[in-house]
């Protein structure tokens, strides 16, 4: 049955809302940013998409909502390494002139230290969750497989897109605002 008769299935899809609402609220109250914060929920997101395409590549035809209640567990690791980035990038600010003297420099630095932080682990997790494949349970082995792929993706897309718009709102805000001061609350909209 795919939805329960006695409409709990509402309070279920509720919940779900709100686990994501809560997510977007810590993460924006760690990065400051809300380009960020919507840069990081696209690449949480975005992750599953491109997870389905690889589970696809593979020969699967087919997803159940088991897979898809993975959601629940990207949304923790993609915030997870969101964080590790945004507070890497905010420490590389103060590190020495030779590391925080320039956007190139801080870039460097900041993602040598957190795309390898970030690769242990994903793959760790990534590792675990292969290790479903095992299983005696088709649903189990699926469900293994398939966020096997989405935790994958999130990495990748953490180590790029989020990345990237990181260190574009961070020149944006470099030529167009005042030293220490934020793009979106300072420059853009006073």
């Amino acid at each position: 049955m795919l939805f329960r008769s006695d409409g709990l299935w509402l309070v279920d899809i509720f919940n779900a809302v709100y686990s994501m609402f809560f997510i977007v609220l810590v993460v924006f109250a760690n990065t400051g940013s809300l380009l960020l914060t919507l840069a990081g929920m696209f690449e949480i997101l975005f992750s599953v998409p491109i997870a389905m395409f690889a589970w696809m590549m593979i020969g699967q035809d087919q997803l159940s909502i088991l897979e898809l209640l993975g959601l629940f567990l990207i949304l923790c690791i993609g915030a997870d390494d969101i964080f590790v980035f945004t507070d890497t990038w905010k420490e590389s600010a103060v590190m020495p002139h030779s590391i925080s003297g320039s956007l190139a420099t801080r870039f460097t630095w900041t993602y040598n230290r957190a795309a390898g932080a970030m690769l242990t682990t994903t793959f760790t997790t990534a590792f675990c969750l292969l290790l479903n494949a095992a299983s005696p349970f088709p649903s189990l082995r699926a469900f293994g497989l398939f966020n096997m792929f989405v935790v994958i993706a999130d990495y990748v897309l953490c180590i790029t897109w989020y990345a990237c718009a990181t260190v574009c709102l961070s020149r944006l805000a470099g030529d167009t605002c005042k030293p220490g001061e934020n793009w979106e609350w300072s420059c853009c909209c006073p």
